[in-house]
């Protein structure tokens, strides 16, 4: 049987744009000579769209827009993703259309996802079709986990979903799948979406599996087109994850669709010489280019020399536009104007957390004036950690390194390398790429500014070893609360393999 894969980025509430995908991609199918097409979970409606999903009409609405794109399926099979009303029900469902007909709807019953929980009703889950001669099983997101009945009357499994990119995510996923394919002994479709809304990112990474080896792999972070022919196609090898990449892919990915979804074109930022906001602003060029991108420097009385001159030179190789504005003047004016109140006490984090906030009074007074976003530049150690200030450094509309650890920064600020770039043809080196040096945020500042806003960090050279403290502990805890899971709802393959331990043990969060 040929199928075509329709892998694509929707926008959250856009349905006449997203209709107007899936229908080029229904007339594109049929061209290739296709007998199916499929289509991601909630591919009507945009995937995680939470809150309007308590909107009457938004659902009336989905409804209204899959009937005009059944009129478009003549010749065809398609099976797309929408929110329903199943009587009282809020209900996840996929559709299968056939001949300008809405035949099915398929309900999701399995619901991992907090946020769904609070959204969605569990349904009747998976549902047995058939189109043309072939028989096919479509469930909908964890729904192929948790299904037993996957027998004689099937031949292919179809899964559309909706699922959100995390570390080391795509080959777990891979993984299971092909163990269901394998262990079933069946062809396994999985339709997944991609593209970013809010702090959540799709990675896409669509598969076909046959009997445990895999005939089709999807791109991973951008949309993808593919026909398979589910017997006939020969198997390829599973693509090898480069786990930095990845990441840096999902957050230039985040903050694409952040601002193209939106309707936003420029970015700023303060940049300090420190590895986070060199991070954020080489994605923020690779993503809007080095014309959409302003950056400020804003060094006081503590800043070392070699802060400013690291930020001046990685904002010349990326061709940016920089000021350099001293906040010296004032911070002393308003350290004179508070004399009254606190003249006389000790210099503490009330005159460190001042000059967080002057820097952010002075990059967003340039984003109200130019219609710039403000870019967030703290990391996820110094937001767990209480490492940063309110109304400071802790400010910006979209924080790009808000989910990735201080150690894993260093990791991530070498993976950019701009296209025909003089630098990086003549520095290879990886901590000289693009200016980017590898060391911490807080490093070559005065010792009295390395002391926390609220819970004191170790020094620099401590750092590190505290935070793989404080992991440690937490991966104890959480390993003691999945013990304490019911083992009923793993995939029971264990007796069957005896060497799959790894892969029962990483179904925690589904597929």
């Amino acid at each position: 049987m040929k199928v075509a894969i329709a892998q694509l980025n929707y926008t959250v509430g856009a349905l006449k744009s997203n209709k107007f995908k899936i229908i080029e991609n229904i007339y594109k199918a049929r061209q290739a000579g296709a007998e199916l097409v499929v289509f991601s979970e909630h591919s009507i409606s945009g995937a995680n769209c939470m809150y309007i999903l308590t909107k009457a009409q938004f659902l009336e609405s989905c409804e209204v827009t899959l009937v005009e794109i059944a009129s478009h399926c003549e010749d065809i099979a398609v099976i797309v993703g929408l929110p329903i009303m199943d009587g009282s029900k809020k209900v996840s469902a996929g559709v299968l259309i056939q001949n300008r007909r809405i035949v099915k709807y398929i309900g999701k019953k399995t619901i991992n996802s907090y946020d769904e929980k609070h959204y969605f009703d569990s349904s009747t889950g998976c549902e047995f079709l058939t189109v043309g001669e072939t028989k096919i099983a479509v469930a909908l997101g964890d729904d192929i986990l948790t299904e037993e009945r996957f027998g004689d009357n099937t031949d292919l499994i179809v899964c559309i979903h909706a699922s959100s990119y995390y570390r080391r995510h795509i080959e777990v996923r891979y993984e299971y799948l092909r163990m269901i394919s394998f262990l079933k002994n069946k062809t396994v479709l999985f339709v997944n979406h991609v593209g970013g809304q809010a702090e959540t990112v799709y990675d896409g990474s669509s598969c076909v599996f046959r009997s445990g080896e895999g005939i089709a792999f999807l791109k991973s972070f951008e949309e993808d087109f593919k026909v398979v022919d589910t017997r006939n196609d020969s198997p390829v090898p599973i693509p090898v994850q480069n786990h930095t990449a990845n990441v840096y892919s999902a957050m230039k990915l985040g903050l694409h669709d952040f601002f193209e979804k939106n309707g936003f074109t420029k970015a700023c930022l303060g940049l300090s010489g420190g590895i986070d906001s060199a991070v954020v602003l080489a994605i923020a060029v690779d993503v809007l280019g080095s014309d959409n991108v302003r950056v400020m420097m804003l060094p006081s009385e503590f800043s070392s020399d070699h802060s400013l001159s690291d930020a001046i030179e990685m904002a010349e190789n990326l061709g940016v536009a920089y000021d350099v504005i001293p906040i010296n003047e004032a911070y002393h004016t308003i350290l004179d104007s508070l004399k009254p109140v606190i003249g006389g006490t000790s210099f503490d984090n009330t005159e460190e957390n001042l000059q967080a906030r002057i820097r952010c009074d002075m990059l967003m007074a340039m984003s109200n004036k130019f219609q710039y976003i403000l870019l967030n530049t703290s990391n996820k150690s110094e937001l767990l950690m209480g490492y940063g200030t309110l109304y400071g450094d802790l400010s910006g509309a979209i924080s790009i390194m808000g989910g990735r650890l201080q150690n894993r920064s260093l990791r991530t600020g070498p993976i950019y390398q701009p296209q025909n770039s003089y630098y990086s043809r003549k520095h290879h080196s990886e901590r000289a790429l693009c200016g980017i040096k590898a060391r911490p945020e807080g490093y070559g500042f005065a010792p009295t500014l390395r002391a926390s806003r609220r819970n004191p960090l170790p020094p620099c050279g401590r750092k590190s070893k505290h935070l793989r403290y404080c992991g440690s502990r937490l991966r104890r805890r959480i390993g003691r609360r999945d013990r304490r899971k019911d083992k009923s709802q793993r995939i029971q393959t264990q007796a069957i393999l005896p060497n799959t331990a790894p892969f029962d043990q990483t179904l925690r969060g589904g597929i």
